[in-house]
């Protein structure tokens, strides 16, 4: 027999009722970043630098940048898409800082006695 909705569940109103009423959602969002807006041609995130555009300092490193749903769980390709980008991000920091360390060193001087 049936076990879920019942035999109390007969119209498709009644239906439409209980789905509303029980339904949950079990899954990850994937893919949902594209809708912010911005088009095929300027996508509003940056695939490269995860960066949103149109913000400073707004990335997205989670399932919602993937461009297609993985096969399988997601939490595996979330995990390593947020590792990858975790040390992009402390490395490019690292770099733009020596930079702008070392270029400001450049542009002073020095008096020797």
């Amino acid at each position: 027999g049936e076990a879920a909705p019942g035999a109390a569940v007969d119209t498709q109103d009644e239906l439409l009722a209980w789905v509303k009423a029980t339904y949950t959602q079990n899954s990850h969002w994937c893919c949902s970043v594209a809708f912010g807006g911005g088009g095929a041609d300027a996508p509003p995130l940056d695939p490269r630098t995860l960066r949103l555009r149109g913000f400073e300092n707004l990335y997205v490193a989670d399932a919602s940048a993937f461009p297609t749903i993985p096969n399988g769980n997601v939490h595996s390709t979330v995990t390593a898409v947020a590792s990858e980008f975790a040390d992009r991000f402390v490395r490019d920091r690292r770099a733009a800082a020596a930079s702008s360390t070392s270029s400001s060193k450049r542009g002073r001087t020095t008096a020797r006695k």
